[in-house]
């Protein structure tokens, strides 16, 4: 028997296939490939072992061309039973006759499945080498809207699946849904119902009659039963076979025609009851297979855990773990209801959640979970959503019960998983996917998107990111937008922070202290490295010319009186990369910002004079390298003077190593040098003038050591 996992959160969906991919993945590598499949969503992930290729496949797009469009493919009425009447009567009939295989229309739609090659999914799965026909391990359905579900009707008509993870809530009396959890249960078992002796069977209890009105309550086994309006209905199941885990009841049913028309939906309350309305109602119950192991468990105690499930691909491959139960959350509502998808709030708050783990790196899937259900999850797990990888929730949309930070879903949710590559399944003709607001709150990572809206003539295309068994993270793609790293200035100032670009200075004539920042948990490691103006001058400076230990650890730096140039921020994130930045320039001083030159020549305007030769000499013992000393002395009216010393081993003093020593600060210690080897050093002196701008002199002449 073929196993159907009904679980109660977002999902992932994995689909394994004997034999080798044509996309060749290579021996245990994970990869995790968006699929473009315009604004729906869907994601497969595979994993090499020992030859056999698995796969996962979180949902499945939209339904093909071929099953929609039947006028141009000749599927004549099939796309008629894809869609939801606009009469209530003529509603619960279609979905009678689906389950009855009524004039075997329910033969019909699954024919044209079977044939459709032009969804995106089963387009993508066949370049994946997953020809039809062929087994998948794993198919798993986050939540039944049809830009998640349609193209897995194709996928369950096409292949065998060893197993499904569904949706949890019956509830969802759409004719695509229910056509494919019938499809599930053909897999499962053929010619069965969902509810059939194996599985349970509902029972209905209702108050006696009172002369109103009646109307029907159709069940999972195509019977029905009579209620009036406002009766407390109670439902119960038996005969659940110990594989076998009930978790709850669904009922729906349609109102309304056209811009009026409404599903309305619930779950059953904690006793399993509901209060029939005026209308007639479809009912689903809702089970989970369970593991040998748990069979075991839940024979001996009764109840089984629903949370925590997960699996592993292969021996050593991916683990995915079930996280919280977000549609338990929601048993209690009544009559939640969804107009023309212009509120569907309720269903995607019941999106499976899955996240994958894999040598270090982690990624996390939430389907359409919006604020609600993404707060459960904050509530139930907080830090331990953090991942490396995040699969933007709701294609990137500012979701409309978000409230004002609630772009991508949740702000406070994307904080705790706190990404460095978000990836995100949007459609061109979107102008809420991907919007601004939601590239605002993911700044800090770098954003994948199959599609743009502001590139909605052009299709992005499928995204492919690659894990390898060291734990690094490839993609061959380049990012729609690049990861943003902030930096802040106390007190405030607009200060620019480039990649090595010729900076501007900014003249305060107050302490100042910069705060870097990339990332909202501080997984991404900040040091800095303070350089003055004149040895800002070498393009490789921060990058190439900086050595680890020359890093201070830490985001904050304060800027003192003595200091003239900029700071460098190297940033290192969760995957070891590194990114260096540099702030705009800093002098402490008063006045404009300047945005000169370096002002630092070699041949000095001012009255400071050229500096005297310093004594040099060899640390002896004390490290490699050496010591200097200029003579300390102060002008006629008073003012204190200042080093600064540069060294080189050329002669002409090219790429110099500059340092200032600051105020009063005569000598000059270098370690860490080549023993031997001959070194070029020169001093030269400065003063402060009234606005506290260094007045320097003209350099020294060139005195020479050996370093020992």
């Amino acid at each position: 028997m073929k196993k159907i996992f009904v679980c109660l959160m977002s999902a992932l969906i994995m689909l394994g296939a004997g034999g080798q991919s044509r996309i060749e993945a290579a021996s245990r590598n994970v990869k995790i490939r968006t699929i473009a499949c315009g604004s729906g969503d869907a994601t497969l992930i595979q994993y090499t072992e020992k030859s056999k290729t698995y796969n996962v496949l979180i949902d499945g797009g939209y339904a093909g061309p071929y099953v929609r469009d039947n006028q141009k493919y000749g599927t004549t009425g099939t796309d008629a039973y894809l869609n939801d009447p606009e009469n209530p009567q003529e509603w619960s009939a279609r979905i009678r006759a689906i389950n009855d295989n009524t004039d075997g229309y329910y033969d019909k739609v699954k024919a044209a499945f079977a044939n459709d090659g032009t969804s995106d999914v089963i387009k993508y799965l066949r370049k994946a080498g997953l020809k039809k026909g062929a087994t998948i391990d794993y198919v798993i359905n986050t939540h039944p809207h049809k830009d998640h579900v349609g193209g897995l009707l194709a996928v369950a008509a096409q292949y065998k699946v060893k197993n499904f993870i569904l949706w949890g809530t019956g509830s969802y009396g759409t004719c695509t849904y229910t056509i494919f959890r019938k499809m599930v249960n053909d897999q499962s078992e053929p010619g069965a119902s969902l509810a059939d002796s194996a599985k349970g069977k509902v029972h209905v209890s209702v108050p006696a009659a009172t002369g109103k009105h009646p109307y029907n309550i159709e069940l999972p086994d195509g019977t029905s039963v009579q209620a009036e309006e406002g009766q407390r209905v109670r439902l119960s199941v038996s005969h659940v076979h110990q594989n076998y885990k009930f978790l709850a009841f669904g009922v729906s049913y349609i109102t309304g025609t056209g811009d009026d028309k409404k599903v309305m939906t619930c779950m059953t309350d904690e006793k399993n009851t509901f209060t029939m309305p005026a209308h007639d109602v479809n009912v689903q119950a809702t089970f989970r297979t369970l593991t040998s192991k748990k069979s075991k468990k839940i024979a001996k105690s009764g109840r089984v855990s629903l949370r925590g499930y997960k699996f592993r691909l292969g021996k050593n491959g991916p683990v995915f773990k079930q996280l919280a139960d977000t549609s338990m959350k929601f048993r209690n509502s009544l009559y939640h209801k969804t107009t023309n998808n212009k509120n569907n709030a309720w269903f995607n708050n019941q999106s499976l959640a899955f996240r994958m783990t894999y040598a270090g790196r982690s990624m996390i899937t939430v389907g359409d979970l919006q604020r609600a259900g993404l707060q459960d999850l904050i509530n139930d797990y907080g830090s331990g959503l953090s991942s490396d990888i995040y699969k933007v929730v709701h294609h990137g949309h500012v979701n409309r019960d978000g409230g004002a930070k609630g772009h991508a879903g949740s702000y406070e949710f994307i904080k705790r998983v706190d990404p460095v590559i978000s990836l995100c399944s949007s459609g061109g003709k979107d102008p809420y996917a991907l919007g601004e607001a939601t590239r605002e709150d993911l700044r800090y990572s770098d954003i994948y998107a199959t599609q743009l809206y502001t590139d909605r003539a052009k299709e992005r295309g499928n995204i492919v990111m690659t894990i390898s068994p060291s734990g690094t993270i490839t993609s061959k793609d380049k990012p729609s937008y690049k990861r943003t790293f902030d930096l802040t200035m106390d007190p405030g100032h607009d200060i620019a922070h480039t990649r090595n670009e010729k900076v501007g200075y900014i003249k305060t004539d107050k302490t100042v202290t910069l705060t870097a920042s990339c990332g909202y948990t501080g997984k991404t490691k900040i040091s800095w490295k303070a350089v003055d103006r004149e040895d800002d001058t070498n393009k490789k400076t921060g990058t190439k010319a900086f050595k680890t230990k020359d890093w201070e650890k830490g985001s904050r730096v304060t800027v003192d009186e003595s200091f003239d140039g900029v700071i460098y921020f190297r940033y290192k994130d969760s995957l070891g990369k590194t990114y260096v930045r540099k702030s705009e320039g800093i002098t402490l001083g008063t006045g404009e910002e300047d945005k000169g030159k370096d002002k630092d020549k070699s041949k000095s305007k001012t009255k400071t004079g050229q500096a005297s030769a310093p004594e040099v000499k060899g640390l002896k013992g004390k490290g490699v390298g050496f010591t200097a000393k200029s003579k300390k002395h102060r002008k006629k009216d008073g003012k204190i003077r200042g080093f600064s010393w540069r060294y080189s081993t050329n002669k002409d003093m090219k790429k110099a190593r500059t340092r200032v020593t600051g105020l009063d600060k005569n000598t000059y210690s270098v370690k860490g040098l080549k023993k031997g080897k001959t070194y070029y050093v020169q001093v030269r002196y400065y003063y402060e003038d009234d606005a506290r701008k260094k007045q320097y002199g003209d350099w020294s002449g060139i005195v020479k050591v050996k370093a020992s």
